[in-house]
């Protein structure tokens, strides 16, 4: 397993990242995910997850768990804006 992105640091005691696996099978297809109305669009298999106590959560998992608040979500979707921005042209 690999770290692909940090985003930066702790959010509510979770670590935010994207992460690969070796064997892991991937896609160029673009996709989305909406957290909370906030847009997030990936071009790979891959999703932004979370770090919590030992435990892997998805991005809407975590929030619905309460782990991450609105305006963390919001933060979180800015940094992965600046680190992606040919996913959000048009």
């Amino acid at each position: 397993m690999w770290i692909d992105r940090n985003y930066g640091r702790m959010y509510s005691g979770c670590a935010v990242l994207m992460m690969w696996y070796e064997k892991e099978e991937t896609t160029a297809e673009i996709w989305s995910e909406i957290v909370d109305g906030v847009l997030f669009k990936y071009n790979n298999g891959r999703g932004i997850v979370t770090w919590k106590d030992g435990k892997i959560y998805g991005l809407q998992d975590a929030f619905d768990k309460g782990f991450l608040k609105k305006n963390e979500i919001v933060q979180i979707a800015k940094y992965h804006k600046i680190a992606n921005p040919e996913l959000y042209v048009n």
